[in-house]
This record gives C-alpha cells, sequence and structure tokens, in this order.
C-alpha cells in the first residue's frame, strides 16, 4: 500500500522547512512527498528544493482547491493508493504514515473512504481554548451535513480511487469550502471516519483571523453547507 503525502504552499517559506521536517523524519515513510508550488513568490521553493524527496509540481491557478487537485491528481496516477494532505504549517508526530498504514491494513475498514483525526496547537498560550473551537467547528460541521464527519484539509486522509471517483463532482468554485466540499462527495462512496490516534499539530494562525478572514470563512461554510445539501 502507497501512501502519498500532498502539501499545498502558497507563499510558506517561515513555515515549510519544520513541516517538510516532520513529513521526512517518518517512522514509516512515505512513498511520496508532493508539495505543490500555487504561485510562491517567495523563498518557498528554495527551501523545499533542499530536501530531496520531495516532488514538486505547479499549480497556475490560484486557490486552495486547485492545489489541493493539482496535487492529488498527480499522486493518484503516480502509483498512490493512499492520499494524504496537509498544510504548510502542519508538524506531523513521527508515527503518523505508520497510524495511515496500520489502519487501512485492517481488513474490518474497507468501507472507509477517509479519515482525519485530533489537531493540536503547537504556537500558543490559548491552545486549549483553539482545541475546543476546532472541536466544535468539527462537531457542528458533522452536524449540518447530516452526521457525515468533516475531514480537515490539515488532517486529511482520502483512498485514491475514492478521490478519482469523486474528481468530477467536485465544486471547483472558490466559495465553496473544499474541505466540505471533498468531505461530504467521499461520504457519498463510503465512511469518512474520525481516527483519534491520527493527531496533526498546527498552528494558531487557523483559527486567529482578521474580522474580514473570519466573516469570509463564516460566509463560505455557511453557504457551501446550503450548496452541497442541495446540489
Amino acid at each position: 500500500m502507497k501512501t502519498f503525502i500532498v502539501i499545498p504552499v502558497y507563499n510558506e517559506e517561515a513555515a515549510i522547512a519544520e513541516c517538510l521536517k516532520s513529513v521526512t523524519a517518518q517512522t514509516v515513510p512515505f512513498d511520496g512527498i508532493v508539495v505543490v508550488d500555487n504561485n510562491c513568490r517567495d523563498r518557498t521553493m528554495e527551501i523545499v528544493r533542499q530536501y530531496p524527496q520531495v516532488t514538486i509540481v505547479e499549480e497556475p491557478q490560484q486557490g486552495m482547491s486547485f492545489a489541493r487537485s493539482c496535487g492529488f491528481d498527480y499522486a493518484a496516477h503516480h502509483g498512490a493508493d493512499i492520499l494524504c494532505r496537509i498544510d504548510a504549517d502542519v508538524r506531523l508526530p513521527e508515527n503518523y504514515n505508520e497510524v495511515v498504514q496500520e489502519y487501512f491494513k485492517v481488513p474490518g475498514h474497507f468501507k472507509t473512504v477517509a479519515i482525519t483525526g485530533p489537531l493540536r496547537i503547537y504556537d500558543s498560550s490559548l491552545k486549549h481554548f483553539l482545541h475546543l473551537e476546532s472541536h466544535m467547528i468539527g462537531s457542528l460541521t458533522k452536524r449540518f451535513m447530516g452526521g457525515k464527519v468533516f475531514i480537515r484539509g490539515c488532517n486529511m486522509v482520502l483512498r485514491a480511487e475514492t478521490w478519482l471517483q469523486i474528481r468530477r463532482q467536485m465544486s471547483g468554485l472558490e466559495r465553496i469550502h473544499e474541505d466540505m466540499d471533498i468531505s461530504y462527495q467521499a461520504a457519498k462512496c463510503g465512511q469518512n471516519v474520525f481516527v483519534s490516534d491520527l493527531i496533526a499539530y498546527v498552528s494558531s494562525r487557523t483559527y486567529i483571523k482578521s474580522p474580514r478572514r473570519s466573516a469570509n470563512y463564516v460566509w463560505r461554510w455557511v453557504y457551501s453547507f446550503y450548496y452541497l445539501r442541495s446540489s
């Protein structure tokens, strides 16, 4: 079973080195590490090129959903069985891919098409509050998605065959929350599952946003819910 990890990046020079250090230090190495350059203009790609294990692909169309799809497409067509996706500010525990591999090896998990796990904050004194906020976001989204588990983009694992199956059903609209979109479509093919051992450490910037960005996030979340439920 081959596991590829995809990391979309746009001007992530401050975070990408620590991310790649954790990705390349796994007890069970990833079979492929794909960084998607989504028009970086800083030193991000200079830093990425210091890691020979990494394959760089380019996505000229700006936007997280386009970069994610580009990386998933590349991995799925280059031998991946399992697709992992994280953000550039994520730091993985060294057993992350081991947890992924062990989960999908269990015969009883054949109906599972996507998994996610807990998020832990590594850079804020407000980490306990932010952990609670993360839990609330996941719980509310699951409720509004009719019980489907919300697969967070910063800790996302998906079967490659499922991605190829739902690829054409993705909205492709930037105003649709990309994580909710893929969670909703994947759940039509099987089960989304929350795995408590699949931990990802994330930056507090995921939750601490400017008022404008926060308002936009909430608007996209609400719009996505109604769009996907009616599609």
